[in-house]
């Protein structure tokens, strides 16, 4: 069996955690804006497995046959998330609803633990797939510090029936944004996953990747028209309206450090370096 163990001394460690960062952006996407490139039915342009499920008469029947699949290998839950990640902190996570599994509509993004989420941290800087199981996050949670959060994190896992499994970080080149697929088993070992289920499981995790070429390139194009996050939006109107960045933590209810992070995130983005030029950009934006 190939692929790093998270529990592996040379395993990557996730970035620290932003006192009072504000969660990702999660963007919801229907089954059907995962539709098909046209180039995946070509006969020759992708393999059969590709072609079968971009050949599904619907959405839906495309997910019962990814969802078959699945489960003949082993897995109960498949993940496909798309993150945006800017200046090394994930922006926004973009999912479709069939494929955000228990985990993902949580606390995942929301209580921010991908920050103490190993798997991710291997996973997004596109090494081999990462297997895992409990007992190893665990002791890769363990070796990285004292977080509340991980421990909150392992029992929803366990809860949820999320004991074992294979993360692939997938690139998107020319762009901010990378994809992770998850598959996950209730098999509380990852003994079970053998050369034969990891070659399986690339293969599928691969198939979906491509199939979803069309989907990706939509999701690059609303990335750039929205680089400014809905927080960074109100900061900026708060700008405008003359507030200091205290009066603007009261009023957004967040705290100053976080007002100031956004800030250096937009000065830096956009070249700008006083207040009057934010508020310039808060026009030029059309943020009202």
């Amino acid at each position: 069996m190939n692929g790093p163990s998270v529990s592996s001394p040379d395993a990557p460690s996730s970035p620290p955690a932003a006192d009072g960062a504000d969660p990702p952006e999660l963007i919801w996407h229907k089954d059907r804006d995962l539709a098909a490139d046209s180039a995946a039915r070509r006969s020759g342009a992708q393999s059969h497995l590709i072609r079968e499920l971009a050949s599904a008469a619907t959405p839906a029947e495309r997910m019962r046959l990814f969802a078959g699949l699945l489960r003949i290998i082993g897995f109960n839950t498949v993940a496909y998330v798309t993150l945006q990640v800017v200046q090394e902190r994930v922006a926004r996570a973009f999912m479709v609803e069939s494929l955000a599994p228990a985990q993902f509509r949580g606390n995942y993004f929301h209580e921010r633990y991908f920050e103490v989420d190993p798997r991710l941290a291997i996973g997004r800087v596109h090494t081999p797939p990462v297997v895992w199981d409990l007992s190893q996050l665990n002791k890769a949670c363990r070796s990285r510090g004292r977080d509340p959060r991980a421990n909150r994190f392992l029992q929803e896992m366990d809860a949820d029936g999320m004991r074992s499994g294979i993360m692939l970080g997938l690139p998107v080149p020319s762009t901010d944004l990378q994809v992770i697929v998850s598959f996950t088993s209730m098999n509380p070992k990852q003994g079970w996953i053998d050369s034969s289920i990891l070659a399986q499981t690339l293969g599928l995790g691969l198939s979906l990747h491509q199939l979803a070429a069309g989907y990706r390139r939509t999701l690059a194009k609303q990335s750039e028209a929205t680089a400014v996050s809905e927080r960074q939006r109100e900061i900026l109107l708060c700008i405008a309206s003359g507030l200091s960045d205290k009066q603007i933590a009261l009023r957004l209810h967040t705290s100053v450090h976080n007002v100031d992070y956004h800030l250096r995130l937009l000065r830096k983005t956009y070249g700008v370096g006083n207040r009057a030029e934010l508020a310039y950009l808060a026009g030029r934006l059309r943020l009202n």
